[in-house]
């Protein structure tokens, strides 16, 4: 795949997440694929499920989220990395809490 192609991918997953369409986001992911949330214990996830289990620990308490400007996205070869700024609102601390301390 070409960088480009690669980046049309990430977009993909970007606008997913975005719409919190995890199906979609599944998709999109590798078997390898490896998620770790910042601040979240545990050693992340691995593969469609795992990543998307850990993503919805930290997203599902927010009664919502959109995406600010300034994303960056560079790409080399294989490798994508995308920066992202998020604006979130009213987090369920309690919900978020409780999912935190489940196993991922």
């Amino acid at each position: 795949m070409t960088v480009n192609e690669n980046k049309k991918i990430v977009q993909r997953y970007w606008d997913a997440l975005a719409a919190r369409d995890w199906d979609t986001m599944k998709t999109l992911l590798t078997d390898d694929a490896h998620y770790t949330d910042v601040g979240v214990p545990g050693p992340g996830g691995v593969g469609p499920e795992g990543v998307i289990r850990r993503l919805r620990i930290g997203l599902e308490p927010l009664s919502g989220y959109s995406h600010l400007p300034g994303t960056n996205m560079i790409g080399q070869g294989d490798l994508v990395m995308l920066v992202m700024r998020l604006a979130t609102v009213a987090v369920d601390r309690a919900s978020a809490a409780s999912d935190a301390r489940r196993p991922g």
